[in-house]
């Protein structure tokens, strides 16, 4: 019961995660330019000014789903194993 209990709340976790990359988009997409502004870290790592390319918020958004159904299957695939 504890492991049910933890997988929804990780899986509540990445829904609403994917939740704020398809829907609030423009404040992932600021918290990034942010970050990317703040942290020599992220600049030095390859493609990281792709925050700055005018496609990036299409790219989050399909982030967001791919957590969407990522975590879809997770779930499905924890409780129907629990199932049996």
């Amino acid at each position: 019961m504890a492991h049910a209990i933890s997988v929804l709340l990780i899986s509540l976790y990445f829904y609403v995660f994917g939740w704020f990359c398809v829907f609030k988009t423009s404040v992932v997409v600021a918290m990034g330019r942010r970050y990317y502004g703040r942290s020599k870290l992220a600049r030095s790592v390859p493609n990281s000014g792709m925050v700055f390319r005018p496609w990036y918020p299409t790219f989050i958004r399909c982030c967001g789903i791919f957590i969407w159904l990522w975590a879809l299957t997770f779930d499905v695939l924890f409780f129907a194993g629990r199932l049996r």
